[in-house]
């Protein structure tokens, strides 16, 4: 028993690693700055700098809430894309009014509307509606 065990083992350890997601990786290794680019990627609003210190404290690292700012930023930057609003809403994704300070928010908001609408449709399509 112990034979078939040991051969698994290294197999067991990559499967486990791959089980951290990049934000947890990004808060484990206190990498702010990606963990802001990772939220402003994913169209997520920027987590509170209270929410920051508390997963810093929970994961025994410091805080550094100038970078994650920075980094999301940046990410925001690229999901606030006019280009990429309408697969955006077309893969169904909720947009949370994210890119609004941005000057072309109206242009994506609409880009982004008409491929969740699109969505909305093929996903009534699909179901039999």
């Amino acid at each position: 028993m112990k034979k078939i065990a040991l051969p698994c083992a290294p197999i067991l350890i990559l499967l486990s690693a791959c089980a951290f997601s990049p934000v947890d990786k990004a808060i484990e290794q206190g990498d702010w700055y990606r963990l802001g680019q990772i939220d402003g990627e994913r169209g997520e609003r920027a987590k509170s700098h209270k929410d920051l210190s508390v997963l810093a404290k929970k994961a025994g690292v410091s805080a550094d809430l100038s970078l994650y700012d920075e980094g999301y930023l940046a990410g925001n930057g690229m999901y606030c894309n006019v280009q990429s609003a309408y697969h955006i809403g077309l893969s169904g994704s909720i947009y949370r009014g994210v890119c609004e300070s941005r000057p072309e928010s109206l242009n994506f908001r609409l880009e982004w509307q008409r491929g969740y609408d699109q969505y909305k449709n093929s996903e009534g399509i699909n179901r039999g509606f």
